[in-house]
């Protein structure tokens, strides 16, 4: 989309669309919402225990990486940094609990 116009034009309607009562009223006939299995309520208990279980693989991925030379000492731990973090702010002891 680099026409400009298309672009303006395309964005107006999605946030109509998005913000629209009247589709929202026709959506849910299709899908009905259910307060208890919405977006979020799949990421903390689908999304997040697939993440936990993974996470170490990764890190040895990036460790084997970063001995073997194939991936750059800097570059390794920064990724390895992220992991750490990740694991402290969303997928801390309790976290199903907290969210």
């Amino acid at each position: 989309m680099r026409n400009p116009k298309i672009q303006k034009t395309y964005a107006e309607l999605m946030c109509d669309y998005n913000f629209s009562p009247k589709a929202r009223e026709l959506v849910s006939v299709l899908h009905p919402m259910n307060k208890g299995n919405l977006f979020i309520h799949q990421v903390i208990n689908v999304w997040g225990p697939i993440l936990s279980r993974n996470l170490p693989i990764f890190k040895n991925v990036l460790l084997e990486a970063k001995k073997s030379g194939k991936l750059d000492p800097k570059e390794a731990d920064d990724r390895l940094n992220t992991i750490e973090e990740i694991k402290k702010t969303l997928l801390f002891d309790g976290y199903l609990n907290h969210f």
